[in-house]
């Protein structure tokens, strides 16, 4: 967050740094749920820009910046098969099935973004006068 007065013309430069994020794992490794996303969930990505801000009334600004994420949703599946027999030499498994473990939910880094915001200044209150009850004794 930046403080600029205005009026006036400002040449505003920011850079954001962020990375993905997962909100579970069920057990799998980054690089497993890295494959079957297509991107790296733990990579940090940069993003900069430089922008021409006018700020036309004589006001107080604040400048923020901001992330923006894509939002991936993702079941994660694991692989079953019923034991049949055994033997000392072999061993046979039924057909493979696969069982739901969950569903999660990956953002990956899109853009940063910045807003400018207006900041009115707060009025200041006169202080009360002394008050008297009334009463007189």
């Amino acid at each position: 967050m930046q403080s600029m007065p205005g009026p006036a013309k400002n040449t505003w430069e920011y850079k954001v740094d962020f990375g993905g994020k997962v909100s579970a794992t069920f057990g799998l490794s980054y690089g497993v749920i890295n494959a079957g996303l297509g991107f790296e969930i733990n990579k940090t990505e940069s993003f900069s820009k430089k922008v021409e801000l006018n700020l036309k009334d004589k006001a107080h600004y604040l400048v923020r910046t901001g992330r923006v994420y894509k939002q991936y949703q993702f079941d994660v599946y694991e692989q079953h098969a019923d034991f049949l027999w055994a033997t000392s030499t072999s061993a046979r498994c039924g057909d493979y099935y696969w069982v739901k473990k969950g569903s999660a939910t990956a953002l990956r880094p899109w853009t940063g973004t910045y807003r400018v915001q207006k900041v009115t200044k707060p009025k200041t209150h006169a202080a009360p006068a002394q008050q008297t009850s009334g009463i007189t004794e």
